[in-house]
């Protein structure tokens, strides 16, 4: 409500804040523009009452009177002047609640008076109320309070939906409808008429076709149709201006019938001025013919990024650009859907069309900059320097053999293509085999110069259902987000940011930052999560949170349970030079899976991915505690990575799903939290567990643990159904083929590096292995851009500009810093004679502050909404940790306190970077590829992990040979010595104490060669984190 309940004084004097006044009484203080708007609408409101002499009890309920009679009304003033305008009006009443205007300096006004407008157009309220719809015509489920819940539900699907023959005939007649509301209201447009007037025409028209207007309150728009005029892009607000000889106006239909919707927009020119004004008829056919071509090429096959192609081509070639902030949209039973269609060149979308879908293709086509602006109302997106804009729109369904344009024009519909430009067209198309600049100069020489596209850095905008992250690969920058046009200028990313569906989609989001300073801006998940129907599972975080992250602790904790404890198990099993594989044969199996789950639970749900997961890391575990040769664990191990892969990445991508981008930190903070606290807690216990009562017991204790997960996430998490299509439907997505090609790559490079280090570089099993490993990754790319129907790694993610530093800084931070941990206490038991709890002891200090770290990032991060120098510095530190781990390792002195403080140092560098750069990767990619987005990140985690260790493994196995072999030349027992060393630490333990310290003394060696290769690493995430882009976190 307007008012705020406060009322002057009896016969007090006006003041600047006063909005109306009834006799003597002051109601309503102005705090914003659109108070001002509601205020003047009630005003006339309430004048048309005392008029009509209408039951005025709703109005003194409202003003908070006990009686408002008619007849004791003496005056009535409603009076506004400050920083929203100026605005007065007063009538008194004469006689039985008959009034006149006695003073009416102004009956409109402009409610942003000191917004910077980028061109001539103003806003002229106030508006008029929103129009009725009878209960009898079928409601969209967002008409009654704004919310969408129906695309709620599918937000993040990937799949598009396939009409069938009955879909398809709703769909027709829906857009036949639609087509002819469009053309009554274009039979209304001429000098005088105001937008209002056509809004009314455009709701009645609806009316009589038993249909629901689908603008209308969608996400609270307040008209029936969206009318943009001359600099106006799109989400043109109806108002009170009347239209002027040498205007063009836009009108965008959409109509709700029979549980379809239907959208369409034209351009057409008001008056004769407007028709013989060139830049008007060069951006206005541009953009028609842009539509024209993109429909040409529409047929089975051909790819989403194409249409972007031919656009652009085309309107460069006429000096006009391509907005790239709004994108067509799939539209079927939901408004906006799957797929995005973006208007600009190279797009990096990804899919193609097929038979049976259902589309809007919608160019809108710039005289000048591409850029954008939206006006206060967060509504009404203009040109960033106030050059007029054209746009076109079709739904379109494409057939076996092309397409059927749905909302084609009727014989007699209004408007049309101009005979001049028909000429004109005729002419350029002449030249098009010419270099761009004579072309250019043919096309001024008909229409006039108007400046190419400007190359600047992108805005932020609001969408409502979608975004595609798929942007533009320009020579400046790529789009951070298209939105629908009527999703449009809400402020997603501003999430829902990414183009706009170009359907309406603005409504109550925050203002944009200003263009030419903001860069590449925020994404506010808050919206996504608004739109994705999640409020109610954000207030049951405190229970869904604990039952999640019981699989993250696990997970973490499994990761490095062997650590301390490998040296027991080895020398238990008789192959010490072979416990590394304990290592990578679950990072094998981990680092395939964790990415696939990406996809997997965005096919199968979130839930049911994270359940299977428990499933089979818990029989795994069991498998692993039962194992009775080092070939039964590893393989068990394989076996239990496989569920590993999706404990802590499912929960990564639920926390995306339904925390705010900005409170994301902190919430990350606590699962990273929970993660560090497993990985750190895993080595003393599986050390304390191996020297008491055995180190099965460190994985037949996990068992019970998945139960306990699985029981308590089954009954407290409900996530919303993404996919309702049958089971076999959704396996034909699943990526298995890359899926099993990046395993052979992963063991190809483990095997060699294990064979090389071990035994020989130069012998047949390790040079066909690396090699048969370097053809399966280039394999795998092939396969995910070329032949995946959802490939679980796409290449547009994974090698994403924006995206790749993030992807880098993990592989090298977690290389480095995991191979660090799996070989420190090996350093303390080996070169000290530590015991495995002792080593694991030690790790005690790193656990408290990597924990502290995850926090204190999450919480820097909520309060300064930044990210960029938090990561920048907590990866510096964690160089500066290894630096101190390997010089007082033996390089310098061996030190057992400076090792502990260099641990602590890279814990906590670490514990902040994990949770800065997951936040950077959320905000740098778009909502719909934020679950496969997170699960890359995973991946290139644990491709740094498992390379580190099998490299570091290598490292360590060939200079404790070659060490070995040169300390102890001469001893007869050489060969003896050297394997049963790398067989078993227990054989140690029965040399000699000379001959023990001069094997201590070259494991030693051995390990601080590894710490010096670990050192690199983490250097070169140092590096990467340079590069990742900063995204302002909107609250």
């Amino acid at each position: 409500m307007w008012l705020d309940g406060r009322r002057a004084e009896q016969g007090a004097t006006p003041g600047p804040g006063w909005l109306l006044r009834i006799n003597d009484v002051e109601f309503g203080y102005v705090r914003n523009a659109t108070q001002l708007s509601q205020g003047a609408v009630f005003f006339h409101e309430f004048l048309t009452c005392m008029e009509t002499k209408l039951d005025l009890q709703s109005v003194s309920d409202m003003l908070g009177l006990e009686e408002l009679d008619i007849t004791s009304v003496s005056s009535v003033a409603f009076y506004y002047d400050g920083e929203f305008g100026h605005i007065e009006s007063e009538s008194i009443n004469e006689g039985q609640g008959e009034h006149k205007a006695i003073h009416k300096s102004k009956e409109t006004f402009n409610p942003f008076p000191t917004f910077p407008f980028t061109g001539s157009l103003r806003p002229v309220y106030p508006l008029s109320p929103k129009n009725p719809v009878p209960s009898s015509i079928q409601h969209p489920d967002y008409a009654a309070d704004g919310v969408p819940r129906s695309e709620q539900k599918i937000f993040g699907r990937h799949n598009i939906k396939i009409l069938n023959e009955k879909e398809i005939e709703g769909m027709r007649k829906v857009c036949r409808l639609s087509r002819e509301v469009l053309d009554i209201a274009a039979r209304e447009i001429r000098p005088g008429v105001t937008t209002d007037h056509i809004d009314k025409v455009v709701h009645q028209a609806c009316l009589e076709r038993e249909a629901y207007p689908s603008p209308l309150n969608y996400v609270n728009f307040p008209k029936s149709v969206c009318t943009s005029v001359n600099e106006v892009i799109c989400h043109g607000i109806p108002d009170q201006r009347p239209l002027e000889d040498g205007d063009i106006l836009n009108i965008d239909i959409s109509l709700y019938h029979g549980g379809f919707h239907g959208d369409l927009n034209e351009t057409y020119y008001v008056g004769d001025k407007a028709k013989a004004d060139p830049d008007a008829v060069r951006v206005v056919e541009t953009s028609r013919e842009c539509l024209d071509k993109a429909i040409e090429i529409v047929k089975p096959g051909t790819l989403f990024r194409e249409f972007g192609n031919v656009i652009e081509k085309h309107a460069k070639s006429r000096d006009c650009s391509v907005v790239r902030s709004y994108c067509g949209h799939g539209i079927n039973q939901l408004f906006h859907t799957t797929p995005s269609i973006p208007h600009y060149a190279k797009s990096k979308t990804v899919g193609s069309a097929k038979a049976g879908m259902c589309f809007t293709i919608e160019p809108m086509i710039n005289l000048g900059s591409y850029r954008d602006k939206t006006w206060p109302d967060n509504w009404t997106s203009v040109t960033i320097d106030g050059k007029r804009s054209a746009q076109f729109e079709h739904t379109l369904l494409v057939t076996e053999d092309g397409v059927d344009v749905l909302t084609a024009r009727l014989p007699d519909s209004p408007g049309g293509q101009l005979q001049l430009k028909m000429d004109i067209t005729t002419e350029l198309h002449a030249e098009e085999s010419r270099p761009l600049a004579a072309t250019r100069n043919k096309a001024q020489q008909f229409l006039g110069s108007g400046p190419t596209s400007g190359k600047t850095s992108l805005k932020r905008t609001v969408a409502v259902t979608m975004r595609t992250s798929h942007l533009a690969d320009d020579d400046s920058h790529t789009p951070a987000t298209e939105t629908s046009p009527l999703l449009g200028t809400r402020a997603v990313n501003d999430s829902l940011n990414g183009p706009s569906t170009a359907g309406i989609g603005a409504g109550n989001g925050q203002p944009k930052p200003d263009e030419e300073t903001a860069g590449v801006n925020g994404i506010d998940d808050a919206r996504i999560a608004q739109f994705k129907g999640v409020p109610e599972l954000q207030k049951r975080l405190k229970y869904i949170v604990p039952a999640i992250t019981i699989g993250v602790f696990l997970s973490s904790a499994d990761q490095t349970i062997i650590v301390a404890s490998y040296g027991k198990i080895g020398s238990d099993l008789h192959a010490l030079n072979l416990t590394s594989w304990i290592a990578t044969s679950y990072f094998l199996s981990l680092t395939a899976f964790q990415p696939l789950y990406g996809r997997l639970s965005d096919i199968f749900g979130r839930k049911a991915c994270l359940l299977f997961g428990y499933t089979i890391f818990g029989t795994g575990c069991v498998l692993c505690g039962l194992a009775q040769n080092i070939k039964q664990l590893i393989a068990a191990r394989v076996f239990q990575g496989i569920g590993g892969g999706g404990l802590s990445t499912v929960v990564s991508i639920i926390m995306s799903d339904i925390v705010p981008l900005r409170d994301r930190g902190v919430w990350q903070g606590v699962i990273n939290i929970v993660w560090s606290a497993g990985s750190g807690l895993g080595a003393p216990l599986g050390g304390f567990l191996a020297d008491t009562i055995g180190w099965r017991w460190a994985f037949l204790a996990q068992g019970p643990c998945c139960l306990l997960a699985f029981v308590v996430v089954g009954l407290t998490l409900k996530m919303p159904t993404t996919d309702q299509s049958n089971w076999k439907e959704k396996l034909k997505r699943v990526d298995f083929i890359g899926a099993f090609v990046l395993v052979v790559a992963v063991f190809g490079l483990i095997l060699g590096l294990d064979r090389g280090g071990n035994v020989s570089w130069t012998m047949p099993l390790t040079i066909i292995s690396l090699s048969v490993s370097a053809v399966a990754f280039i394999l795998f790319m092939v396969v995910e851009a070329r032949f995946a129907v959802a490939p679980f790694a796409p290449l547009h993610i994974t090698f994403g500009r924006d995206l790749v530093a993030c992807y880098l800084t993990n592989f090298f931070s977690f290389g480095g810093w995991l191979a660090a941990i799996f070989y420190i206490p090996l350093f303390f038991q080996a070169s000290d004679g530590s015991s495995a709890a002792s080593a694991g002891i030690k790790l005690l200090p790193s656990i408290l502050l990597g924990v502290s770290g995850s926090l204190f990032g999450g919480w820097l991060m909520k309060r300064t909404g930044k990210y960029y120098w938090i990561t920048f510095y907590s990866y510096a530190l964690l160089v500066i940790g290894l630096v101190v781990i390997t010089v007082f390792s033996g390089i310098i002195a061996n030190s057992t306190p400076m090792i502990i403080i260099g641990m602590t140092m890279c814990a906590f560098g670490n514990g902040i970077g994990v949770t800065t750069t997951l936040i950077a990767l959320i905000a740098n990619a778009s909502p719909e590829d934020q679950a496969v987005a997170t699960a890359c990140s995973y991946l290139f985690r644990s491709l740094g992990s498992v390379i580190s260790i099998s490299l570091s493994a290598s490292i360590v196995q060939q200079f404790l040979r070659s060490s070995l072999r040169s300390a102890l030349k001469g001893n007869k027992n050489i060969d003896e010595i050297v394997d049963g060393v790398r067989q078993s630490l227990d054989y140690i333990k029965h040399l000699n104490p000379q001959l023990r310290e001069v094997v201590r003394d070259c494991y030693g060696r051995s390990t601080t060669t590894a710490f010096g290769f670990m050192t690199i690493l983490v250097f070169l995430s140092f590096i990467s984190a340079v590069f990742i882009r900063e995204q302002k976190l909107s609250a």
